[in-house]
């Protein structure tokens, strides 16, 4: 399978925050539409344990062809997305936010050899060397620097309801108990924000905020279409 990569919560949070205010949402459209943000990681397995985790292929909508993996984009607004409705434009939101995540480190931080493998990462000093799961790691070490650092509420009370999601295997339920744990989550690792800038390896100040400049721009294009 494709490698596939997540932006930290923190991300996913100020995006749809700034995305919900462009849309002039009220407090709890914004509330709820913050959740569907969130949706398709809760049940991941990955930060809140899960004894029965989606899998990324059906939460996120993933086409595995090639060392890193891309939502089907096309697929989830053809089969998936109501217009007017906030979870699903929600949920659009994120895996259009990890797409395009995806898709610049694809293109201008991995190194490839001559068979397409991933045998590194451009950094701002220079290159890190190592396989997929290396370079995974090297990427969630810097990115989880900052996600500390992003200006974001930290404190959620998501209406608590059953709330169903198609995806090509079927639906799945994300309940009251998920959500409540997703508040926690929320809470338990953003509660100490940093206050200056972290000392990374991938991005200075100046890009993370074009990177959230040009990712909103890319979101917005798509549900406004």
């Amino acid at each position: 399978k494709g490698l596939f990569i997540m932006p930290a919560w923190s991300f996913h949070i100020k995006l749809a925050t700034e995305i919900s205010n462009t849309l002039a949402l009220n407090k709890e459209e914004e509330n709820l539409f913050i959740l569907a943000n969130l949706i398709p990681d809760i049940k991941s397995g990955f930060l809140i344990p899960m004894d029965n985790p989606v899998s990324s292929k059906f939460s996120h909508y993933y086409i595995y062809k090639d060392e890193l993996s891309l939502p089907d984009l096309q697929k989830y607004k053809d089969r998936y997305w109501a217009k007017n409705d906030i979870i699903s434009t929600g949920i659009y939101c994120h895996i259009l936010l990890d797409y395009y995540l995806n898709n610049l480190l694809k293109e201008h931080y991995f190194i490839y050899n001559s068979e397409n493998i991933i045998i590194g990462m451009k950094t701002l000093d220079g290159v890190f060397y190592g396989d997929r799961e290396s370079c995974i790691k090297f990427k969630h070490k810097n990115f989880n620097l900052i996600a500390k650092y992003l200006d974001i509420k930290n404190k959620f009370t998501f209406p608590k309801k059953n709330i169903d999601i198609k995806t090509d295997n079927g639906v799945y339920t994300i309940t009251p108990s998920d959500i409540e744990l997703t508040e926690k989550w929320i809470y338990e690792n953003y509660k100490s924000q940093i206050p200056t800038f972290p000392k990374n390896e991938l991005f200075t100040e100046e890009s993370l905020n074009k990177f959230f400049d040009d990712s909103k721009k890319f979101v917005l294009r798509h549900i406004k279409s």
